[in-house]
């Protein structure tokens, strides 16, 4: 039987890699390593996971954690813009979203399914990083029980992503997304746990930390 602290590690496994592929992600946006970027993408699902399990544990929605999400959001913004040269909004933006989407969803399953399109079309919309597919992917792990539809489902999302990427923005480099699927099952296995304690408060101010900090970099280059 899986105890707290086994959970509360597998959780901080998910995030610690996720912090440090993202970090190798946006370094190579920097200095323009395409090997970096491949690898650093798979962050990407390792984040969206976690955050979705993240909500399976907690007690209930709040609007102190609405307001630190939409805070962070915005703290990192103008670094996301000035090291991306980008004018999309930062991924904070896509949790905050769904946040709202977990505060309003009706129980009707119909009535559910049209609430998420809705959202869906304001990744677009707003212009917020991963737009659809970071959307589609939370709401698989929230609502989808069963684990080998929503690997194949997630499958299919990265499949259609990639796809979608190569031919508007001419990129491949979330070719490696997909074996997040495989990751994220060894770690569930329990093939492997980083047993290191980290406040979760540490995860969320990483973000714009280090955003700041390859902005500076930049700067002097």
């Amino acid at each position: 039987m899986m105890t707290t602290g086994d959970i509360y590690y597998k959780q901080n496994t998910y995030k610690i890699i996720a912090i440090l592929l993202m970090f190798l992600d946006h370094v190579g946006a920097l200095f323009n390593i395409i090997g970096f970027r491949i690898f650093g993408h798979i962050c990407i699902m390792l984040f969206l996971y976690s955050y979705v399990h993240g909500l399976s544990l907690s007690k209930g929605l709040n609007i102190k954690k609405l307001i630190k999400l939409a805070a962070i959001g915005l703290i990192a913004q103008p670094f996301y813009i000035y090291l991306f040269d980008s004018k999309a909004l930062n991924i904070f933006f896509l949790y905050l979203l769904y946040y709202i989407f977990k505060y309003i969803e009706s129980n009707n399953k119909y009535i559910n399914f049209i609430q998420f399109l809705m959202f869906c079309s304001l990744t677009f919309i707003l212009n917020i990083e991963y737009w659809f597919f970071g959307f589609s992917v939370l709401y698989v792990y929230d609502k989808v029980k069963n684990i080998k539809i929503q690997n194949c489902l997630n499958l299919a999302l990265n499949i259609i992503f990639i796809i979608y990427a190569y031919y508007v923005y001419d990129t491949m480099i979330f070719i490696l997304q997909p074996f997040t699927l495989l990751l994220i099952h060894e770690i569930n296995k329990g093939s492997f746990t980083i047993k290191y304690p980290v406040h979760k408060n540490v995860f969320y101010l990483f973000y714009p930390t280090h955003l700041f900090l390859l902005c500076i970099i930049k700067y002097f280059l």
